[in-house]
């Protein structure tokens, strides 16, 4: 299941990156496929709650024979992605065609109940935190982390006690590739594609870490 889950992702993460092209040849099918609840940001939404699941299973069936830290990080690393799948879909508002109350309708950019399109003091949250904080965070993470986890004593613990999985070498150039081929498309969603190809990293980097005992699943012999 593991090496099925990986091809799929991998698969995925290409086709994402080569839609960006359709800009050039049918805008009008580039933008049916990032627009709002379009097939780009279901997919992103899916995996982001595939992630969580997997990870849950994972807590439930290991957490007993981890430690307190491994424990408290995977709980956040769950809520995290779990929060980005509910972000995702405005948290089922448009499912379930539930109003936005006075706050989000004077505050969200888009009139949802979500925190990523709020602006605050005329600071736009999905820039500030979403694409300059996380950008930061997880660029620190897809260039650096392996290679201090590698020639950093302290560093290596502290990955080890939390258990954070690492990337490897070409997810690295995974996302390299993918950044410089989505980022040129001159579209105002084309950061869809690049959410989504970044989730589907992470994904990817959850099923084949570095420090291959973080694995999400186990290989059944």
């Amino acid at each position: 299941m593991n090496n099925i889950l990986k091809s799929i992702t991998i698969f995925l993460m290409l086709l994402i990156t080569l839609c960006s092209f359709i800009y050039y040849f049918n805008p009008a099918l580039f933008k049916t496929l990032v627009k709002e609840d379009g097939l780009i940001e279901n997919i992103t939404a899916f995996i982001l709650l595939l992630s969580s699941i997997f990870l849950f299973i994972r807590l439930i069936k290991v957490g007993h024979s981890k430690s307190t830290k491994w424990i408290i990080f995977n709980i956040f690393l769950i809520a995290g992605l779990f929060f980005g799948f509910g972000e995702e879909i405005s948290w089922g508002q448009r499912i379930f065609s539930i109003e936005s109350n006075d706050f989000f309708t004077g505050n969200n950019l888009q009139g949802e109940t979500n925190l990523h399109n709020l602006q605050l003091f005329g600071l736009k949250i999905n820039i500030v935190v979403f694409t300059y904080g996380f950008g930061l965070i997880f660029g620190f993470y897809i260039f650096l982390a392996a290679f201090l986890f590698k020639k950093n004593n302290f560093f290596n613990n502290i990955i080890n006690k939390f258990g954070v999985p690492l990337p490897r070498f070409q997810h690295s150039i995974y996302f390299i590739i993918a950044t410089v081929i989505i980022t040129t498309v001159p579209h105002s969603r084309t950061w869809e594609l690049w959410e989504c190809f970044n989730v589907l990293l992470l994904f990817l980097i959850l099923l084949q870490p570095f420090n291959i005992n973080e694995k999400l699943l186990p290989t059944i012999k």
